[in-house]
């Protein structure tokens, strides 16, 4: 009898410590994808190839589920590592277009530069600062942590979300390639725009407990305004989410709703961005759903 328990109690701590691996591996991973968008070393990336590897050999059930997780983790290192060439052309930065479009929405005034004029000095400035930041810095980790998700319990899903996912990255990536686009607080530097702070980054200044290292997150890119990739990813998990029951459904729709609010308040994109990504993030919705319309073959082993 007590051989039989020895040997349950070493079989669950067999079971806890495969569980925990794993759990640390997915961390580990999402975490190296984090630091890619701040450091293109050669460690960072070998971290994000071995450690999304490993997930896949570990957890897929199929070749084609490994192929699928890893079409994924080239085209998001691809991109992480183009996004920081894209300020380095000699396209001139645009400033007066969107600025133009967002007193347009704003009835003559530029939302981010009222929304933190109206708050500066009051007792709300400090809370909405780090909550909106929070919000915004969620973009860097979410993504591939719903990525992942629906690769393990919603297979169904899978492709056409990382399909949308990718499109929409290189599709950001293109237009600010050919069209970089200050953000309201390279803007207000630059005299055009009443004074705006990027609150992100600011709030990482601010804070001795955090390094630089968020600091290079937060700031990743300074003309890559339009489209808003925050809020077209945002919007294809939203999107993903419309299938699910309602409080899934709900839950995506406050999330979208903060990001939108965060990303105009923090003054890290117009109105007019974020309105740009919406519409990208369904476009490529709607096409992402011709491509996968019959997607068996990848479906039963994603």
């Amino acid at each position: 009898m007590e051989a039989a328990r020895a040997k349950v109690g070493i079989g669950g701590l067999a079971r806890a410590a495969v569980k925990l691996g794993r759990i640390l591996l997915i961390s580990g991973l999402v975490i190296s994808l984090v630091f890619l968008r701040t450091s293109h070393s050669v460690v960072v990336v070998a971290a994000s190839i071995s450690l999304g590897l490993g997930v896949a050999i570990l957890l897929a059930r199929s070749h084609s589920g490994l192929l699928a997780w890893s079409v994924y983790l080239a085209g998001f290192i691809g991109f992480a590592i183009l996004r920081t060439f894209t300020d380095e052309t000699s396209i001139p930065v645009q400033f007066r277009y969107v600025i133009d479009a967002d007193r347009i929405a704003g009835l003559g005034q530029v939302p981010t530069a009222e929304l933190q004029s109206a708050v500066r000095g009051t007792v709300l400035e400090r809370p909405l600062n780090w909550t909106t930041t929070v919000v915004y810095l969620s973009y860097f980790i979410l993504p591939h942590v719903v990525v992942f998700g629906t690769w393990k319990f919603q297979r169904a899903s899978h492709l056409r979300l990382i399909t949308a996912m990718l499109a929409c990255y290189y599709a950001g990536l293109l237009v600010s390639l050919t069209l970089p686009t200050a953000p309201p607080w390279l803007a207000a530097e630059h005299g055009d725009i009443p004074a705006v702070s990027f609150v992100a980054r600011d709030e990482f200044k601010s804070s001795s407990s955090i390094d630089g290292a968020g600091q290079r997150v937060a700031g990743s890119n300074e003309v890559a305004a339009m489209p808003s990739l925050h809020f077209a990813i945002t919007m294809i998990v939203v999107l993903m989410l419309w299938g699910c029951p309602r409080w899934l459904r709900w839950l995506g729709v406050i999330y979208a709703s903060a990001m939108a609010f965060s990303l105009t308040y923090n003054g890290s994109h117009y109105v007019v961005d974020w309105v740009a990504g919406a519409v990208l993030a369904f476009v490529v919705w709607k096409l992402s759903a011709v491509s996968w319309r019959r997607p068996k073959h990848f479906a039963r082993g994603a």
